[in-house]
This record gives C-alpha cells, sequence and structure tokens, in this order.
C-alpha cells in the first residue's frame, strides 16, 4: 500500500513561510513623512528593516518600499514613473526617483558658512554641542578632512571656561580625546559650581541664623520680636503711667 503519510520536510514548509510572514506582518515600520525626516535617515532605517527580516530579493524590498513609503511620497513616485508605473522600475531605481525628489540641493558653500559660525549655546552641554557639530558637518563635504574640522569647531566653539581647558591640549589630541577631556572638564566645573552654591547656602543660613539674635524690645524688653512687631501699644506703664511701654523697660526715675 502506499505510503499517504506527509514528509517531514512537506510538513514543515508551510510552518517556516507562515513564521516568516508573521515576522514581517508584525514589524511595524513607520511611513516616510516628509516634514518629519529626511529621506536619507528613513532609508537607512528601512534598510535596517530589511537585515532583520532577511528580505534581499529586489522585488521584496521593492514592494516594501511601496508600502512603507507613504500616500504623499508614493503619489509623487507614480507621477515620476509615468507613462510606466513603479513596478516596472528596480528597487534602486525607485530610490534615487523619491532621494532627488525630497532631497534639495546641498549648497556646500553656505553649509559651511553654518558649521563656521556655529557656537556652544549656555544652556547646551558638551555632549549636545559635539553631537550639533557632527551634524552640521554633514553636507560640508569636508572629505578626508572631516575629522580635523569637526575637531577644530567642537573646541574653538565651546564656552570660555572649557575652551581655555582644551587649550593646555597639545595640537595634536585626537576628536575622541578631546571629547573626553571636555566632558572630563564639565564635570569638575558642574561640580565645583554645585560646591560654590552649598556654600553660599550656607553663609546665608549662618548669616541668618545670627540675625536673630535681636536686640530687646525697647517696648518691654523682649528679644523674639522688635519693636515695631510689639502687640502692646495700648498698655500703661506701672511706673510712669505713660502709655507705650512697660514698667520693666522704663527709664523713667520715679520707680
Amino acid at each position: 500500500m502506499p505510503d499517504n503519510k506527509p514528509k517531514l520536510e512537506d510538513a514543515q514548509v508551510p510552518a517556516m513561510a507562515q513564521s516568516n510572514l508573521t515576522i514581517m506582518q508584525a514589524v511595524n515600520f513607520p511611513e516616510f513623512v516628509p516634514s518629519e525626516s529626511t529621506w536619507q535617515m528613513w532609508l537607512e532605517r528601512l534598510e535596517v528593516y530589511f537585515t532583520e527580516v532577511a528580505i534581499t530579493l529586489d522585488d521584496s524590498k521593492k514592494a516594501t518600499l511601496r508600502k512603507s513609503v507613504g500616500s504623499e511620497a508614493y503619489c509623487a513616485l507614480h507621477s515620476l514613473c509615468s507613462p510606466e508605473l513603479p513596478t516596472s522600475k528596480t528597487y534602486k531605481e525607485l530610490c534615487v526617483m523619491v532621494h532627488t525628489q525630497y532631497t534639495p540641493p546641498t549648497i556646500t558653500f553656505y553649509e559651511r558658512r553654518q558649521f563656521h559660525l556655529a557656537r556652544n549655546l549656555a544652556e547646551e552641554s558638551v555632549a549636545a554641542w559635539f553631537a550639533r557639530v557632527k551634524k552640521l558637518a554633514l553636507s560640508c563635504t569636508f572629505g578626508q578632512h572631516l575629522e580635523v574640522f569637526v575637531l577644530d569647531k567642537f573646541i574653538v566653539g565651546m564656552s570660555n571656561e572649557l575652551f581655555e581647558r582644551c587649550c593646555e591640549e597639545d595640537g595634536s589630541i585626537s576628536l575622541d580625546a578631546a571629547l573626553r577631556k571636555a566632558l572630563l572638564y564639565e564635570t569638575k566645573l558642574a561640580s565645583k559650581a554645585c560646591t560654590m552654591v552649598n556654600f553660599v547656602n550656607k553663609s546665608h543660613h549662618t548669616q541668618v541664623a545670627k540675625g536673630k539674635k535681636r536686640q530687646p524690645c525697647s517696648k518691654c524688653g523682649w528679644r523674639n520680636h522688635s519693636s515695631q512687631e510689639w502687640k502692646y501699644k495700648d498698655s500703661t506703664c506701672h511706673n510712669c503711667g505713660k502709655i507705650g511701654h512697660l514698667a520693666t523697660v522704663c527709664k523713667s526715675t520715679s520707680l
């Protein structure tokens, strides 16, 4: 009799296909929104997604791109491909079209001017300043001199105190070493400032405590209030008979 039992490899194929399908559908990849992200940054994330779900075929990449690119970009892509359809283009061709549509041309010297004019803001940390310098340098086409320019701008654009400390270093310092030392200096300055604040607060509290040793009230002789704060201003002195003080502080000689 023929063996009607399914082979092990036949039974496993649908399960594996279903498993792969589940993985791909579970990943909620965000659409490309031109007002929220640059095309290059979005495309880099898409390539990471392809690696995560093991998409290598051009047709699969193209289908995922058309699905995830967003309605606005897809309409533009559809128009750019006309009279053909986006399905007739390769994945690389579609990427080039969207890149051309949503990536404005770089004006190199304008970008470099923005880079050279940048300064470390008062409320900006060393780490945030370093990241901003690196971002500003992206469109400056510095080529093999990129690290030199970034190092120069990172140090020269710092706040005065940090700049003076970095000037103590040799001119051959690397970018990574400059960042580490700047972060260290920043931490020391913050610690010093905190210590100074605590000292000032302590001095203030000490002065306040000393200020509590008031002169005796001229109306009654007590120290827990000033003469202006005395509540019994209508009291009559039993020594001189006058109103406004007590006999304990009376300066009359008739006692």
